[in-house]
């Protein structure tokens, strides 16, 4: 048995059923006409190529939707809107460049600016006040915050105890914003920092805690996930979820796909052709 494969932690023998109950239930975004929308990714790095995707199935025609990412270190040049959420302030790149001046943001200085001048940044600091930075997002008027989280980090216990990486940090944040949150899980394993096993009991308690709301396939997005990430490594998470759709990852033989990266989980393939949306159980308004 390979290293993948004792990674499952036992999710052969419940994989099946919940990969069925999981991909059973389609999600389709709400009508987002006429409303404020901020679509931000929850991790850092390439979860605002991930997060400008998924802003391109809102119709953002029809509604003011911003997208962004979080950072824990330097953002580059920025103009601050509140205290710890800014925009973007560099000179918009050539096609095919790397933004200069950007250091460890300039991946998100470097995706499409928006016409609300996207892409923003959430500052979140190592001892950041969890509060005092829910009040400042819920101050700019959202009607909707959609959390966008490649790889599932932001689901996964260890040992049963929150990993409380920056992802779920920031989604812990969104939540007491008591603005209505949609949380998005991206091809879950394809950041190779959780074990299938851990992902698979994540993906469970949700959907039998009733918070799981269905999902989305990832294919009208992988054209914009394969022109944003073109001069990335082939370790980003968009280059591995583009990998698996075009058959290039390793199988194992019981037809898993093989994540290139970290712990090497051993995932069903559909969990990289997908996005998975819950609905975080908090107090929050409804979106209607």
């Amino acid at each position: 048995m390979s290293r993948s494969d004792k990674d499952s932690g036992g999710c052969h023998v419940i994989g099946d059923e919940l990969e069925s109950r999981l991909v059973s239930v389609p999600f389709t975004f709400p009508d987002v006409t006429g409303r404020h929308i901020f679509v931000l990714g929850l991790g850092g790095g390439c979860d605002v190529i991930t997060a400008y995707a998924a802003s391109r199935l809102l119709s953002p025609g029809a509604a003011r939707v911003v997208y962004g990412n979080t950072k824990t270190d330097s953002a580059g040049p920025v103009e601050r809107l509140t205290p710890h959420v800014a925009r973007v302030a560099s000179p918009v790149p050539e096609p095919g460049h790397k933004p200069k001046g950007c250091g460890s943001a300039a991946i998100d200085h470097g995706v499409p600016r928006g016409a609300h001048g996207s892409p923003w940044i959430v500052l979140l600091g190592r001892d950041h006040d969890a509060d005092a930075l829910a009040t400042e997002i819920a101050s700019l008027g959202f009607d909707l915050i959609i959390g966008v989280d490649a790889g599932g980090d932001s689901i996964v216990t260890k040992r049963g105890r929150p990993r409380r990486g920056r992802d779920q940090r920031v989604l812990a944040v969104l939540l007491r914003t008591r603005v209505p949150v949609l949380h998005v899980v991206v091809a879950p394993g394809c950041d190779g920092e959780s074990r299938t096993g851990d992902l698979c009991d994540a993906l469970a308690a949700r959907l039998n805690a009733g918070a799981y709301r269905g999902c989305f396939p990832l294919a009208p997005i992988l054209p914009v996930l394969r022109e944003q990430s073109s001069g990335l490594s082939e370790a980003r998470t968009p280059r591995i979820v583009l990998a698996a759709a075009d058959g290039r990852l390793d199988r194992t033989a019981t037809g898993r796909v093989v994540v290139p990266r970290g712990c090497r989980p051993a995932v069903p393939p559909s969990w990289l052709a997908h996005a998975f949306v819950f609905e975080p159980a908090a107090p929050q308004r409804s979106f209607s």
